[in-house]
């Protein structure tokens, strides 16, 4: 069968198929034309991608993926971030990969779940010895400045928070909307909420509208809330702002 051919190519040594099984595996995979079948099996995952790694910057990228994993039963954030520090030495050629990976170890050295909508479960044990705030914002910051949206939006939680930097929340601001300019769901709505503690409510009312235009969860809904708190001037203003961002913005990518 196809998944036969799959895995003897890969005990014969070509590391494009063990990086391949590898992946098969991790997800369970049901794709070949024959209807043939691997399925899923993390510590075979573990076993392929480890022995592609070897070989290619890429199943290391993947191995890490898969330690800090919360469905895999040896979740080890150490050994997540050791790979990833490895690929980052090697300084591979691809620029959007390195900026992925830049990304990817600020992760996992920050281990939280940040933000007001985001759905992601930190699981029962979301802190190593690894954890490390200040060399995450480092990490976050290299690829926030390449334009790795999420990095800008995680940065800017950590300006907002004075987490591994100090409190900032022109430099929050800054971050969330960048990120919210690139197409990231939460920032608008983050945004919003950010000004409201600078209290200025027509710029945070803005961010709302702005939040709502797009379709961003929650975004109208607390548009009218904190309309119920402004007066009436306020609300135009934050209506007259929105209308001059609106017609400045570029299209949503």
């Amino acid at each position: 069968t196809d998944a036969d051919r799959l895995i003897a190519k890969a005990k014969l040594g070509s590391t494009d198929a063990q990086f391949e099984l590898g992946q098969a595996y991790r997800d369970g995979r049901t794709r070949f034309d024959d209807k043939s079948t691997i399925p899923k099996n993390l510590d075979e995952a573990e076993r392929w991608y480890k022995i592609a790694a070897d070989k290619s910057v890429y199943a290391k990228a993947y191995l890490s993926g898969l330690y800090a994993s919360y469905d895999f039963d040896r979740q080890d954030h150490t050994q997540a971030a050791v790979l990833l520090a490895e690929i980052l030495r090697i300084n591979p050629p691809d620029p959007e990969f390195v900026t992925g990976i830049q990304y990817s170890l600020a992760s996992a050295l920050y281990q939280e779940c940040t933000g007001y909508l985001i759905s992601l479960s930190c699981g029962p044990h979301k802190t190593s010895p690894m954890k490390n705030d200040q060399i995450a914002a480092y990490w976050f910051k290299k690829s926030a400045e390449k334009g790795h949206r999420k990095a800008q939006f995680q940065l800017a939680t950590m300006y907002e928070n004075g987490r591994g930097v100090p409190q900032d929340f022109s430099e929050a601001a800054k971050f969330y909307q960048t990120a919210a300019e690139a197409g990231e769901e939460e920032a608008a709505v983050m945004l919003g909420q950010l000004y409201i503690k600078m209290q200025n409510l027509p710029r945070a009312y803005m961010w709302f509208n702005i939040g709502a235009v797009d379709n961003r969860p929650q975004a109208a809904e607390r548009r009218e809330k904190l309309a119920g708190r402004m007066l009436p001037d306020s609300i135009l203003e934050g209506q007259k702002l929105s209308r001059e961002y609106q017609a400045s913005r570029k299209p949503a990518p």
